[in-house]
């Protein structure tokens, strides 16, 4: 990598050892010829998936330089779509946001943060409504209805293969669910929950 550090299509070749589930970067060479490429976007490693940056910019300077910049750079672009994927959850019915929702790595985190937050919003009506757990386990079973109704019509591969990804997990959470409700778990400080979160 360093001895091509002058040319920045080479040192992408080995971009995958470096960052992990980047498949390459997306370059465009300076038509000039000799000049250095501007980068346009990643490329995932798992899939097909392509995010561009927000903004283009030059490989300039060594090659941990322009590779520090990259990270920075890809570290924004996620963290803005997974802001933009959060908010949108909340304003659309949650099958058409799976289906709008570019970054199949993106819908999943995101459907696993308000899993997450369903699940403690029934732990706080507990107090007001006995029944809360078991309506969240009834949430949790409409979406996953809903889930695999998408994957019995027409998909493009990606996006069958997020839905399953999806149908996996929301099945798991389900069950989750379903095990404290019928365990009569009162609070998030209860050991079954707090045994499902990850650090």
């Amino acid at each position: 990598m360093l001895s091509n550090s002058n040319t920045p299509s080479l040192v992408m070749e080995y971009i995958n050892k470096v960052m992990i589930c980047i498949k390459n970067i997306g370059l465009k060479e300076d038509g000039s010829g000799g000049g250095r490429p501007t980068a346009t976007s990643i490329i995932s490693a798992v899939g097909t998936e392509t995010i561009n940056f927000n903004e283009e910019f030059k490989l300039v300077g060594k090659t941990e330089e322009y590779l520090d910049t990259i990270l920075i750079e890809s570290c924004k672009v996620l963290k803005q779509l997974m802001n933009e994927s959060f908010v949108e959850y909340g304003k659309k019915s949650r099958v058409n946001w799976v289906l709008e929702n570019k970054s199949a790595q993106i819908t999943l985190l995101i459907s696993l943060l308000q899993w997450v937050v369903n699940v403690e919003k029934a732990f706080s009506n507990l107090k007001s409504n006995k029944n809360a757990m078991s309506e969240c386990s009834n949430l949790c079973q409409k979406q996953l209805e809903d889930l695999i109704k998408l994957v019995q019509g027409k998909l493009d591969k990606p996006v069958r293969t997020k839905i399953m990804c999806m149908i996996t997990l929301d099945t798991h959470g389900r069950d989750i669910v379903i095990k404290l409700d019928e365990e009569k778990v009162q609070s998030m400080d209860g050991f079954q929950w707090q045994a499902q979160l990850k650090a």
